[in-house]
């Protein structure tokens, strides 16, 4: 007689696309071929790459992160011809990796790599805000680094980018503190108008709020014109704002605008 007992084992449903996507996903540490994927997979998995990239760059605060979510971008990029979501974010990536480091040489390196990115962005997609944005944004930082006079040939290619996001999307934030740092920056013999500059800045705040970096843009404007005591309540807005566009615009700007404001209380007070 047969002791042993009958075990059932219940088979498990997945439908195509979840297989689809959980052979993408062990697939991605292969790196594999295109040649080895269909349009759909290879779509699939670019797409996952995307998503991976833009947690790593909302966490940047995190050593490495940053130049994980630079790495993940280009992998997307390999797997899909649909760049508009890719390109543009590898040029906000080049740009901030400029603004993080400080040597003059590889600023200017990551200057030119977002430039060429953002170029290729608006080439194919011309009707991105975001391209024309990060674009003018390497260009115009870039200008910054090379000095004002050495690059004021280009102030009009710039702006002309920063007006062209704002004109595709109203409500972009980003382009329209762009904007403002334009006019802040460019001597008014060609264009710039200080008065203008906070007009735009003070729009950008109603646009987004939780967007510190105009906030902080503000308050750098306050200080250079010696209003200490109101770049001071704006820098408290800085670190009363309880959920900032991104977690690591909250932990680099809220300490900033902290060291700021006992640095202007002092001066204000002596």
């Amino acid at each position: 007689m047969d002791n042993h007992k009958k075990v059932n084992n219940p088979q498990v449903k997945m439908s195509g696309k979840s297989i689809r996507l959980l052979l993408c996903i062990v697939c991605i540490s292969f790196s594999p071929p295109l040649s080895a994927l269909t349009d759909t997979d290879a779509l699939i998995l670019s797409r996952y790459y995307i998503s991976v990239a833009d947690r790593l760059y909302e966490t940047q605060e995190l050593p490495g992160n940053l130049e994980l979510s630079l790495s993940y971008y280009k992998k997307a990029l390999r797997y899909s011809h649909l760049r508009e979501d890719i390109e543009w974010k590898l040029s906000r990536c080049f740009w901030t990796l400029a603004e993080q480091t400080g040597n003059p040489q590889k600023k200017a390196a990551f200057f030119k790599k977002g430039i060429q990115f953002g170029q290729d962005a608006v080439s194919r997609y011309p009707q991105n805000s975001y391209a024309h944005t990060w674009l003018s944004l390497n260009s115009g930082s870039g200008a910054l680094l090379e000095g004002i006079m050495r690059s004021i040939y280009k102030r009009d290619t710039i702006k002309d980018g920063f007006e062209k996001a704002i004109e595709l999307d109203p409500k972009n934030a980003v382009a329209m503190a762009g904007l403002a740092s334009w006019y802040q920056h460019v001597p008014a013999i060609f264009g710039g108008n200080q008065q203008k500059a906070l007009v735009l800045i003070d729009r950008a705040i109603n646009l987004d709020p939780n967007y510190l970096v105009s906030r902080m843009l503000k308050a750098e404007f306050l200080i250079t014109a010696e209003r200490f005591t109101d770049a001071v309540k704006e820098l408290e807005m800085v670190v009363s704002v309880p959920k900032p566009r991104s977690r690591w615009q909250g932990t680099k700007y809220k300490l900033r605008a902290k060291v700021l404001i006992k640095k202007l209380k002092k001066t204000v007070s002596s």
